[in-house]
């Protein structure tokens, strides 16, 4: 697994200032990994810590979340995951306005990775599952696969 540790300490520092924090991303480009944050510290304080995936298909979990994060007695911290930009998420009565921050992520990019592995990324692509495929067979089966599945 490849290491995004600017990106986590983003989302926790992101969970620090709000109450819920999406992080949104095109399909495959590690927002599920992602929120397996490694005992982060700032989880040992709240009584309720909250990841849910796929956010988009569940606005009826709106109303839930803005109680969530309107609580004084019992604070909670919300991460949710959606494969969409904010503007195609779900339109629900439930904005979480001043509750919300969105982070977008994309594939990895040659900053995260290092210049060492430049020709590697150019040829696999960003996505964690072709990039970190066990070969160059395997990356490019992984690609086909996308590519025939979209379209």
């Amino acid at each position: 697994m490849i290491e995004r540790s600017e990106l986590k300490q983003t989302i926790g520092d992101t969970l620090e200032r709000s109450r819920v924090a999406a992080l949104i991303g095109e399909r495959q480009c590690g927002k599920t990994t992602l929120a397996r944050l490694d005992q982060p510290m700032h989880a040992k304080i709240y009584r309720v810590w909250l990841v849910i995936d796929e956010v988009q298909r569940r606005p009826d979990l709106f109303p839930i979340l803005r109680v969530l994060a309107d609580r004084t007695v019992l604070p909670a911290r919300c991460l949710i995951l959606g494969s969409t930009s904010p503007e195609l998420l779900p339109q629900s009565s439930e904005t979480l306005a001043g509750r919300i921050s969105t982070l977008s992520i994309s594939e990895f990019s040659l900053a995260e990775l290092g210049k060492e592995v430049q020709n590697q990324l150019w040829r696999r692509g960003g996505f964690p599952p072709s990039f970190t495929a066990a070969s160059e067979e395997n990356s490019l089966e992984w690609q086909r696969f996308c590519q025939d599945f979209s379209g």
